[in-house]
């Protein structure tokens, strides 16, 4: 989950931001929503990575300055920042930090566009989250992680992760997104696929094959069933680690 902080001193403008994001959005949390940036400092240790700070450069605060100082040296890699002004010398003033803003926006805005970045952002870092449970879920299987049919499998079961209507129909769903992604036929990616799914079940200790797909001995392990049961085990263990 994404937690998320507004630094905004029109209160009204930051309530109605933050209900277009919270109704909008199931993903993120706010740890904050500020007037003054001092009210934002105890929090700043809680934004990392894949986080936002969403920043009004306006605001008559002369120690806006510092509190990205402050972000600088207690952060690597910085959380997103989206700030927004209506003057261009305050985005002048703020070259030396051009390169930690997710996105600078010019006064005035549809706040539409905010709540839009914040729906990339947590999608992204969320696909981001999904694919590196995924892979270390796949090392308990012999797989070849140089194959096409491994990328295809880590790409299924992620987007599934974000999307279980994929696996409904894979030809037509799942296999044909991640085909349109790579520009190649959905006959490739399905064939890619089973070719690693053959050599998953060849090589892999048939004992862990069995016990995780709760398989008895000669049955077939089908693409859809592995990566459907891949899937629901990480969504359980993904909603364990979310609310320990």
């Amino acid at each position: 989950m994404n937690r998320f902080a507004i630094l905004e001193n029109d209160l009204e403008f930051s309530r109605n931001l933050l209900n277009d994001i919270m109704s909008n959005n199931n993903k993120v949390r706010l740890v904050r929503l500020a007037v003054k940036t001092e009210e934002l400092e105890d929090k700043l240790e809680k934004l990392e990575k894949g986080d936002i700070l969403i920043f009004n450069l306006d605001i008559p605060d002369e120690n806006r300055l510092e509190l990205l100082d402050k972000l600088k040296q207690t952060h690597r890699p910085l959380p997103y920042i989206i700030a927004y002004s209506k003057e261009i010398e305050h985005y002048q003033a703020m070259s030396q930090y051009k390169n930690y803003f997710y996105k600078g926006i010019q006064k005035p805005f549809d706040k539409k566009r905010i709540v839009e970045m914040v729906n990339q952002i947590t999608y992204e870092t969320c696909i981001h989250y999904y694919e590196k449970q995924v892979k270390q879920e796949l090392h308990k299987f012999e797989m070849n992680i140089i194959t096409k049919g491994y990328a295809y499998i880590v790409e299924a079961i992620t987007f599934s992760l974000e999307n279980e209507n994929l696996l409904t129909d894979m030809t037509h769903g799942l296999y044909k997104m991640i085909a349109a992604r790579h520009g190649v036929s959905v006959d490739n990616v399905k064939w890619s696929i089973e070719k690693a799914m053959k050599s998953v079940i060849r090589y892999t200790n048939s004992k862990i094959m069995n016990s995780y797909f709760y398989v008895v001995s000669g049955e077939k392990i089908t693409p859809k069933m592995f990566i459907t049961t891949i899937v629901e085990n990480l969504k359980e263990k993904i909603e364990e680690e979310q609310y320990a």
